[in-house]
């Protein structure tokens, strides 16, 4: 539906049309979706795409940041597989630059969690965006990372 990434001095987000969406089965049966994430939907300028479109945005965005290999953190499995089968459709040579970095242990870590909250804090103001927006999360995924880790070393 959404992908956000960000790298330490870059960001990407793109969502799906509303033309889209409304072919996605079983959507209008998630409360989640509807309460939470779609509400966020079209925030962000120029972000909406066909899924072609937005793979095709995506895979351009990750080549652009240039390594040969790309470490991918992510929290959850569902979102690395997503990520992977999005660039199949227009890229299936860069998955296996992806490196994946699973870093759903962060989610329990005090730190991290006070620097994702920070972080979500920081976006709503800076953007409009609250949790579970796919690019306020991936702020607060890095933030996480951050914290934990130090500086950043993965999109």
């Amino acid at each position: 539906m959404s992908i956000g990434l960000v790298a330490p001095n870059d960001e990407f987000y793109a969502e799906l049309d509303r033309p889209s969406l409304a072919r996605l089965a079983g959507i209008r049966r998630n409360r989640f979706l509807q309460a939470t994430v779609l509400p966020q939907f079209g925030r962000v300028a120029h972000a909406e795409a066909r899924l072609h479109d937005m793979a095709h945005m995506t895979a351009s965005w990750l080549r652009a940041q240039e390594p040969e290999a790309l470490p991918i953190a992510y929290d959850y499995s569902i979102d690395y597989e997503l990520l992977e089968e999005l660039l199949q459709l227009v890229d299936p040579g860069l998955v296996p630059q992806l490196e994946p970095v699973h870093v759903g242990y962060l989610l329990e870590d005090p730190d991290g969690i006070a620097a994702a909250e920070a972080a979500w804090i920081a976006t709503e103001a800076r953007y409009g965006l609250g949790r579970h927006h796919a690019l306020a999360d991936a702020l607060a995924l890095m933030a996480r990372f951050e914290a934990v880790h130090g500086s950043s070393r993965t999109r």
